[in-house]
């Protein structure tokens, strides 16, 4: 984040906010990189990527954060599955 810092004026406040696939990553930035950003906020999160590993291990995850601070959004719409189509395009990439 040196950049940013370099040529905007920035507070010591850091935050990521992403929507769908990229929501997951936000989610995923949380457990990855916990003290990267103090606010995380995804909407609707593709959790159903990868068979929803992550959704499964996030218990795990968290337990091994006791001291983290900070704040995560998380807006969730009504449960969808991908289409058939989007799960074709995952499987071949």
């Amino acid at each position: 984040m040196p950049e940013i810092e370099r040529r905007y004026r920035t507070t010591g406040s850091r935050g990521i906010i992403g929507e769908s696939l990229a929501g997951l990553f936000i989610v995923e930035t949380l457990f990855e990189q916990p003290t990267l950003f103090d606010t995380w906020i995804a909407f609707s999160p593709s959790l159903w990527w990868n068979d929803a590993a992550l959704t499964r291990s996030a218990g795990v995850r968290l337990q091994g954060m006791p001291g983290l601070e900070g704040r995560m959004l998380a807006g969730l719409g009504r449960p969808r599955t991908p289409s058939a189509r989007t799960r074709r395009r995952c499987r071949t990439r």
